[in-house]
């Protein structure tokens, strides 16, 4: 096999020329042409626009695929050209439209191959093989002056993968004639290290789990007998707030019930984190082996059954859970599906539906705080094991303003993070169940 690779650099920049055609000796595996890049006073777009001239002048060719690189490409020790073919052969079982070398940023993964993961979103098109399916689909695709190249492509396919471990990384040259914020030494390696880093710990978190699941699971409970201790936060004077979540819970027995008088702060995160810490100071005291806080703005969504609640806290629970979240709004940058009805996530906005296991009680009560302090972000930190519903069981009632949410524009567009949420989850699972490799 020989790889038709085409190479993108500035006539201006023949220092990058010359060190990314040195990457390229003694590889006879590549038929290597250097390509003028378009000039553009947006870089981005005359990256683009590159692109394009590349793959059309492709498409009539018999080329299967091809391979652009941009001029700071650089081939890491874990290269061979007998892993690259086997990475290309893999890719194009799973009928992949483009296959990275390595990314420096990236939104959930998970792998389909013992050395290709999916991911949601990626930074990064320094070594990219374009397969042939995906030329003319490429050429249509339009960029504006606040978009990226790699970004555009994440939102149009979801068939793209990226090798593992990296075979690419960036030149680091200080500078970018693309993106400016990469204006800066040592970014670059920076970024390489923590997408990384990023991806061990995806993986560690996906090795952990799948351990914990081989043994199986099932449930065997009478579920009428079932009732959850439920700690319900309201201001008294929010008499509104508290006539919706009382309907919320009307006639679910599953549930016992305390509306807790959230205590009254000037800053009310800090308010609403020191009532959590209350709650949570009553539960070890009840020797409560685990609890569900909600806040007065949850609405149960249509997904919501009580099989399905205590059939997923009661399997969280052998999955060594910290918290399970009924919800999320956002603040995640991975989501990983444990189950098909389960995910982790690395971080989360979104605490008015949480149920809470007992071994996160005391990390909770010695966890120290100040006035910035935030719910969400605190519990992201101190809670390794967060999971959550999928579909969501929970949202969040828009009633127009927050007593504690300091992000007041988010707040107003409420229904919009939550879709916005919702579609980042139903992508990743919807992908995971099509390519996802359970046993990584």
């Amino acid at each position: 096999m020989q790889i038709s690779t085409h190479i993108i650099n500035l006539p201006s920049r023949p220092e990058r020329r010359q060190a990314v055609l040195k990457e390229f000796e003694n590889k006879p595996e590549f038929t290597v042409t250097v390509v003028d890049a378009i000039q553009n006073e947006v870089g981005l777009l005359g990256l683009w626009s590159t692109m394009k001239q590349i793959l059309q002048d492709c498409v009539q060719t018999e080329d299967e695929l091809i391979l652009i690189c941009q001029d700071d490409h650089q081939f890491t020790e874990h290269y061979s050209f007998e892993k690259l073919q086997q990475c290309i052969e893999d890719a194009k079982a799973l009928d992949a439209d483009i296959l990275l070398g390595g990314v420096s940023w990236f939104q959930s993964a998970f792998f389909s191959t013992e050395n290709l993961f999916w991911t949601e979103k990626f930074s990064g098109l320094q070594f990219a093989i374009f397969f042939k399916r995906f030329f003319k689909p490429f050429l249509d695709l339009e960029l504006d002056d606040f978009d990226a190249g790699d970004y555009r492509i994440s939102a149009f396919t979801d068939r793209k993968w990226v090798i593992w471990p990296y075979i690419s990384t960036q030149q680091d040259y200080g500078y970018s004639d693309v993106t400016l914020k990469n204006n800066k030494p040592e970014r670059q390696q920076t970024l390489f290290r923590q997408s990384e880093g990023a991806l061990n710990t995806l993986l560690e978190v996906s090795r952990y789990f799948n351990k914990r699941m081989l043994a199986g699971f099932n449930v065997s409970i009478d579920l009428d007998t079932v009732t959850i201790p439920t700690f319900i936060i309201n201001l008294p004077e929010r008499c509104d707030r508290l006539a919706h979540i009382r309907q919320e819970f009307n006639g679910r027995q599953e549930f016992d019930i305390t509306i807790v008088e959230a205590i009254k702060d000037p800053v009310g995160a800090l308010g609403l984190w020191k009532t959590i810490r209350n709650i949570v100071t009553t539960a070890m005291e009840n020797e409560e082996d685990l609890i569900i806080i909600c806040e007065d703005d949850h609405v149960f969504t249509n997904s919501y059954s009580k099989q399905w609640l205590v059939t997923s806290i009661l399997y969280a629970h052998e999955l060594a859970a910290d918290i399970l979240m009924g919800g999320p709004s956002g603040g995640f940058s991975h989501i990983l599906p444990i189950t098909d009805e389960l995910c982790w996530i690395n971080a989360f906005y979104g605490s008015q539906f949480m149920v809470l296991y007992r071994k996160i009680f005391p990390l909770i009560l010695n966890e120290p705080f100040d006035e910035s302090v935030t719910a969400d972000n605190i519990l992201s930190q101190i809670a390794a094991n967060k999971l959550s519903f999928y579909p969501f069981i929970s949202v969040q009632k828009d009633f127009g303003y927050s007593d504690v949410n300091d992000r007041s524009l988010e707040y107003r567009h409420i229904n919009y993070v939550f879709e916005q949420s919702t579609q980042r989850f139903e992508r990743v699972v919807l992908n995971f169940k099509l390519y996802g490799m359970r046993d990584k």
